[in-house]
């Protein structure tokens, strides 16, 4: 079988996209002495930073970030990606999109320059700096170039007057030797030190990364704003990190849809069973499922965070069942003697009614102090009584042996 890549391989140009959109996140972690700074994305240029949220169309960082994997290639005097931030930049330029005077022009690449490249006077060290020599090299190499792409570039670069190119030099920088898409991701570690324990880091990050990443699609379509305050990804590093106190967790399910894959009717699972038992309607059958849905999940993920161990699980369950219990006895006292099937399901609706309405709002029912989303206790009943150590029925058990009984005889 062939090994080589399909015609229709975008996975370079998809790292690239998610690179750059993951290194804006750790520059804006960074700026949380200019908390008046905005970043936009695919705007101005691959990410641009502005001064204000008043001046979006007005950037005092633009960069352009080119990543390889391997950390070679892409630096000579006429190599297109050099040739091609230069088009981009001049065309801002001609456009006054730009304000050279005011801006720094960023190429930020994994690659490394070397001693035969001009591009690495453009480095920041004040050292090796020299525009001027940078500009007069990769100017003659683009001149000479039979390169399609560096040809039209050089066209558009060399049409500016001679001191816009000059100062379009002065404000270019070379950012080489930068972080690879795989480094990215423990420099944001890195940057999110201060926020949590250790232990917790990445499940801090992904939290962050799931909500910049839904942010970043808002700005690209024109729902948000036109540039992202870094003072709004610095709340939200705030926010998450007091779900991660010891009196609260992260709520990630709280908006989540469960799969619509089961329907009453074909659900067999035992605490749908415990419901139909008591006859609720059809619609609240639906919600018991997204409850159960959402604390099972929840309180996976937490289990996989390490945010939530298991003797803690246990304490918490062993609560949701003291909760039941004494309800439990008050309603079989209610039931007690010759009493008919439809006041005891009547009664076990009851019961139920007060599962639903009025535990979620107890907080000797709530997993941490400071977690109240009513999902979980509902969905964490509902997880017990699949495993039987809760029931709405007086004869919950009985019913239950019932219909396990009839359904060995009907497959008989």
């Amino acid at each position: 079988m062939s090994s080589s890549p399909s015609p229709y391989d975008a996975s370079a140009s998809a790292l690239g996209y998610f690179y750059q959109c993951r290194y804006a996140l750790l520059l804006a972690l960074t700026r949380v002495d200019e908390p008046d700074y905005c970043v936009s994305i695919e705007k101005l240029d691959d990410v641009a930073f502005h001064a204000s949220p008043d001046t979006p169309g007005q950037a005092a960082e633009l960069l352009q970030f080119k990543h390889h994997s391997n950390r070679t290639g892409g630096l000579g005097d006429s190599s297109p990606d050099v040739w091609k931030s230069l088009k981009i930049w001049s065309e801002a330029a001609r456009q006054s999109r730009i304000d050279l005077a005011r801006s720094s022009l960023c190429l930020l690449t994994t690659s490394r320059a070397n001693d035969r490249n001009a591009v690495r006077f453009l480095r920041p060290a004040s050292s090796t700096r020299n525009p001027l020599q940078a500009l007069d090299k990769i100017t003659a190499a683009g001149a000479k170039s039979k390169n399609s792409v560096v040809r039209d570039a050089y066209e558009c670069f060399a049409s500016l007057p001679l001191a816009q190119r000059q100062a379009l030099f002065h404000s270019t920088y070379l950012l080489d030797g930068a972080l690879t898409a795989a480094e990215v991701e423990s420099a944001l570690g890195a940057a999110l030190h201060y926020a949590v324990h250790p232990r917790h880091r990445t499940a801090l990050l992904q939290r962050l990364e799931g909500w910049w990443f839904q942010t970043v699609v808002r700005h690209l379509g024109d729902e948000g704003p036109p540039a992202i305050p870094v003072s709004l990804v610095q709340g939200r590093v705030f926010e998450i990190q007091e779900d991660f106190r010891r009196e609260n967790l992260p709520d990630d399910q709280w908006n989540v849809a469960p799969p619509d894959d089961a329907s009453p009717d074909d659900d067999g699972r035992t605490f749908v069973r415990q419901l139909l038992i008591i006859g609720v309607t059809a619609a609240r059958l639906s919600y018991a499922q997204e409850d159960h849905y959402r604390a099972f999940a929840q309180r996976s993920r937490w289990a996989k965070d390490e945010l939530l161990g298991f003797e803690e699980v246990a304490r918490y369950e062993s609560r949701l069942v003291d909760g039941w219990r004494e309800r439990f006895a008050i309603m079989r006292e209610c039931v007690e003697g010759e009493c008919d099937e439809p006041t005891k399901t009547r009664q076990g609706r009851n019961l139920y009614d007060w599962i639903v309405t009025e535990a979620p709002s107890r907080p000797a029912l709530w997993v941490r102090p400071n977690f109240s989303s009513e999902y979980l206790t509902r969905g964490s009943y509902h997880m017990l009584s699949d495993q039987l150590r809760v029931g709405w029925h007086t004869e919950y058990d009985r019913h239950l042996s019932i219909d396990a009984a009839g359904s060995e005889e009907t497959e008989t």
